[in-house]
């Protein structure tokens, strides 16, 4: 059962303290009154997976502009009223026709707001000819993504649990003031009753996050199949930035543009400040020094527990193990 409820809201209207968006979103609506739709482009991960360091790679395209979390509700009344999750669960079969609207006017940049539109300027937003729509809040969705949007090339980005986990407890993000129900009950709902037993048996910030990706990773792995959309870890990005690039925007369609290996080796806007990739250390061990032996245990326990083999205690990820967890998904 769906978790979302579509309630139908008033017609795209925007509070007077929000019309800088609406303004925006007018313009860029005659700006773009002929634009394509397939042509924008999809990227989806977890939280704190380097999602925006991603997003910042795929815009090196030409003309390319970043549409920035759209799904967020604290910033945008019409997704507030349609949707009642943060990070709602929403599966392939679901017919939500409000919604699937609402999406179809952000992917064709008709409708912004200040937050959305942060990553770019007014002037880059109107002269764009292909949009970058970045989501962690659509994971847990990426399988009804693909259904209604067959032909919008999506990357999905994975990352180390124990790197993610590891850099949601250093930050801000209100994931550390949810209570062990608030994160637990939707990772049920996602993954259906019968984790409920693995559920039952966590308790520190650590397990409870780990379930919360692993619901996001089962959902976005098994729910979209290699045609649909192009996993790739962000280990593979930064060990091996060349030839996994050329097969990101292979996928895509694209020759890989002029600037984007040099994207790969610059920190994003929203890296936490003692990140490593800021430091000059390594990014993909540098979870190892912020987590001590035992909360490493427990993050790869959790992640067994679910089924999940291809992330473990090695800093790389199993690249077959994960090919075949694709090819095992519920999308063959």
């Amino acid at each position: 059962m769906s978790t979302v409820t579509a309630r139908v809201p008033e017609p795209l209207k925007v509070p007077a303290k929000r019309v800088w968006g609406r303004l925006l979103s007018i313009a860029s609506a005659r700006a773009h009154r002929d634009y394509d739709l397939e042509r924008t482009l999809l990227l989806l991960g977890s939280p704190r997976s380097g999602t925006t360091w991603l997003m910042n790679l795929v815009c090196r395209l030409p003309g390319a502009c970043p549409i920035f979390e759209p799904w967020n509700g604290r910033h945008d009344p019409v997704v507030a009223r349609l949707l009642e999750e943060e990070f709602p669960r929403i599966g392939p079969e679901e017919d939500l026709p409000e919604l699937e609207t609402l999406l179809r006017l952000v992917l064709s940049g008709r409708h912004l707001t200040r937050w959305s539109s942060a990553y770019a300027s007014p002037a880059a937003l109107l002269r764009a000819d292909r949009f970058v729509v970045k989501f962690v809040r659509a994971m847990r969705a990426a399988g009804w993504l693909s259904a209604r949007f067959p032909r919008n090339r999506t990357v999905v980005l994975l990352r180390h649990p124990c790197a993610v986990v590891r850099s949601m407890i250093s930050s801000r993000g209100r994931w550390n003031e949810w209570s062990r129900g608030e994160i637990l009950e939707p990772v049920r709902r996602t993954l259906g009753d019968e984790v409920a037993p693995v559920l039952a048996r966590l308790r520190t910030r650590e397990e409870l996050l780990a379930a919360f990706w692993c619901a996001d990773a089962l959902a976005a792995v098994h729910e979209t199949s290699a045609a649909d959309a192009f996993v790739v870890t962000y280990e593979e990005l930064v060990r091996e930035p060349e030839p996994t690039l050329a097969r990101l925007f292979a996928h895509l369609r694209e020759p890989v543009p002029e600037g984007a290996l040099e994207e790969a080796a610059r920190p994003s806007e929203t890296a936490n400040p003692g990140a490593a990739i800021r430091g000059g250390r390594d990014p993909l061990t540098a979870w190892r020094k912020g987590l001590d032996p035992e909360q490493v245990r427990r993050i790869v326990a959790v992640v067994r527990s679910f089924g999940i083999d291809y992330y473990g205690e090695d800093a790389m990820p199993d690249l077959r193990a994960l090919a075949a967890e694709r090819r095992a998904g519920l999308v063959s």
